[in-house]
């Protein structure tokens, strides 16, 4: 295809002949213009450098014995000046030394005089410019394949600080998570606390009621806007309580090994040192709660695992289906067994019982905030379920977590554990003791009822 092209355009390609020989000078240029070159002359080497500079020549045959400026400065000052400028040698000698130091200088072939034969001077000229063509080609992709190179790196580079914006935003979304699950929970015992205060206060303005009987006056109506302020305030939390928590007819059957193929594949590109597996062996994976929740608390999981694993190791995530007695008030069932095992540093002992409190946290200083192993319990105890937690020093720990399993063809009583919807309220949390006053005071009253 070169060949082709060359023939095609070879009468737009210029020889520069640079011979001080009048006769063979003439003779290769007649030649080259037959065969359909353009021929420059050139009487010497000044002379050639200054036609050289003036028609930019697309190849250049020259002689090395010249008067002014010989082959060889001829060759220097192309190796400086135009490198890719095909030269060819045609000299009348043949030693080794010249030949050596011509090719030295840059010379791309070498025909010794006298020429019987022309066809020659055009074959080394064909194959001179083929050679040309193949090296500016090779220049061609070589600055192409660069450029794809740099803009290949430059990709994985704005895909790199991309991940890692995605990761860190990532991270702000499940502290800012954990931070409002921890202030649901605290919202919660608050609101738990103050209800109990309420009920206690409602309770001894019916006992005053009830001991001035309906009599009008002042007292009367002072206890009757007492009570009615009483009465919203536990409204008021109320409405905060079912803000806060989601009702029974909200929770819907969560497919835990969905959840866990859900967070393993979030965890992954945070966890590149980490061999996270599924030993997925549960038969039965339906619980009544709420997927995001108990998704977030597996992924609080496998990130605690992960930076107790610096140098990395193992990460299992392990099911199955077990029968038994949590006591907490549940009784006996069936539940699904979530262990997650992790190769890390392990807890030390101390630290166990303080490891789910809020707050706490052994991590330094703005790398932890301490909530995600309080949000996790604070899941799990939602769902009516339990969690326990094994660990050794330089062997790695255990999370297990059992969720009651969900039937969606069972009566409601059946397919969750009997705890109410609403806050429980507790007597004995009252300061005011109000279950001893109203025990005393039906005991002073029962006489008179009789």
């Amino acid at each position: 295809m070169l060949q082709t092209n060359t023939e095609k355009d070879k009468t737009q390609i210029r020889v520069l002949v640079i011979e001080d020989e009048d006769y063979s000078r003439d003779c290769i240029s007649d030649f080259l213009e037959l065969v359909g070159f353009s021929a420059i002359r050139a009487a010497n080497g000044r002379e050639g450098i200054e036609l050289f500079g003036r028609h930019e020549p697309d190849i250049i045959l020259t002689d090395i014995r010249m008067p002014e400026m010989d082959g060889f400065a001829i060759l220097k000052f192309l190796q400086t000046y135009s490198s890719a400028t095909p030269v060819i040698v045609i000299s009348g000698t043949d030693s080794l030394d010249d030949v050596a130091q011509c090719l030295k200088l840059g010379a791309w072939d070498y025909i010794v005089k006298p020429v019987y034969d022309y066809g020659v001077v055009e074959m080394a000229i064909m194959r001179a410019l083929e050679k040309k063509h193949l090296i500016e080609e090779n220049r061609r992709y070589r600055e192409y394949l660069e450029e794809e190179v740099i803009k290949r790196s430059d990709e994985l580079l704005n895909n790199t600080v991309r991940m890692e914006q995605e990761r860190e935003e990532m991270r702000t979304q499940v502290m800012a998570a954990q931070k409002m699950e921890i202030v649901g929970l605290l919202t919660g015992g608050i609101a738990h606390d103050f209800n109990n205060v309420l009920t206690a206060l409602t309770g001894y303005v019916s006992l005053l009621q009830t001991s001035i009987g309906e009599t009008s006056g002042p007292t009367s109506e002072y206890l009757t806007k007492i009570a009615d302020i009483a009465g919203r305030g536990q409204k008021l939390t109320g409405r905060l309580m079912s803000f806060i928590r989601k009702k029974r007819d909200e929770l819907t059957a969560v497919d835990i090994h969905k959840a866990l193929r859900d967070a393993e594949t979030l965890l992954r590109p945070n966890c590149k040192q980490i061999h996270v597996k599924l030993d997925l062996g549960a038969q039965d994976v339906l619980v009544l709660g709420d997927e995001a929740q108990i998704q977030s608390a597996f992924l609080n999981l496998g990130l605690n695992a992960r930076d107790a694993m610096p140098g990395g190791g193992d990460l299992t995530f392990k099911t199955s289906n077990v029968e038994r007695d949590l006591g907490e008030g549940y009784g006996p069932g069936k539940f699904i067994r979530i262990d997650v095992v992790d190769t890390g540093i392990g807890i030390d002992e101390s630290i166990v019982k303080k490891i789910f409190e809020p707050l706490f946290t052994t991590k330094a200083p703005g790398v932890g905030t301490g909530l995600g192993l309080s949000g996790v319990l604070y899941c799990v105890k939602r769902f009516h379920g339990h969690i326990d937690l094994e660990s050794t020093i330089g062997k790695g720990t255990t999370f297990k977590i059992f969720l009651p399993l969900y039937n969606p063809n069972a009566t409601q009583e059946e397919a969750v554990p009997p705890v109410s919807d609403e806050e429980c309220v507790t007597f004995g949390d009252s300061p005011d003791r109000f279950l001893e006053s109203l025990v005393t005071y039906m005991g002073e009253r029962r006489p008179e009822a009789q």
